[in-house]
């Protein structure tokens, strides 16, 4: 397999799909350095590419390299402060490092004010505080943007519930 990628880009260098395959099939044969060598070259051609960024961090925190993985991440999303995939990837990272989860979710709205999966997100740490006021306020602001969002459509129901016990 490794072989087939190999000779498709060399045809083909630039071929975005096939290196990422390739990066993939190294790493699930534990040869990480190679992988990560792929991923680099991806990330030099679309630095912002989430889904890449989210492998190669992976990869780096598997080797004892977080700190690089944070820094990947944190220079990601200095150009592109409104992708909401950075910030679930950094929210991602700052758990495995044991970093409060309030101050990133701060950073996250003030750098994307529009964006419902964080007020999603928001939503759902206030309720786990038992703040039902601000929980619900900010499930308003996710669903406005959009009305999918499960766990601020709970949100807003146990609110309801709460409000007139009747209903349930």
């Amino acid at each position: 397999t490794v072989a087939a990628l190999d000779e498709l880009l060399s045809l083909y260098p630039a071929e975005h799909a096939a290196r990422s395959l390739r990066a993939e099939v190294l790493a699930g044969m534990g040869k990480g350095d190679a992988a990560l060598a792929d991923y680099v070259s991806l990330l030099e051609q679309h630095p912002g590419h989430a889904a890449t960024l989210r492998q190669a961090a992976g990869l780096l925190v598997q080797s004892g390299r977080t700190e690089q993985a944070l820094a990947w991440v944190e220079a990601a999303l200095e150009k592109s402060p409104a992708d909401d995939e950075l910030w679930l990837l950094r929210l991602d990272l700052s758990g495995r490092v044991g970093e409060d989860a309030k101050p990133l979710l701060d950073r996250w709205q003030q750098a994307s004010p529009g964006s419902a999966f964080c007020q999603d997100l928001l939503a759902g740490f206030h309720n786990t505080l038992g703040d039902a006021a601000q929980a619900e306020a900010h499930a308003d602001r996710a669903l406005e943007k959009n009305p999918l969002l499960f766990r601020s459509g709970v949100i807003k129901i146990q609110a309801e519930l709460q409000r007139d016990p009747a209903q349930a």
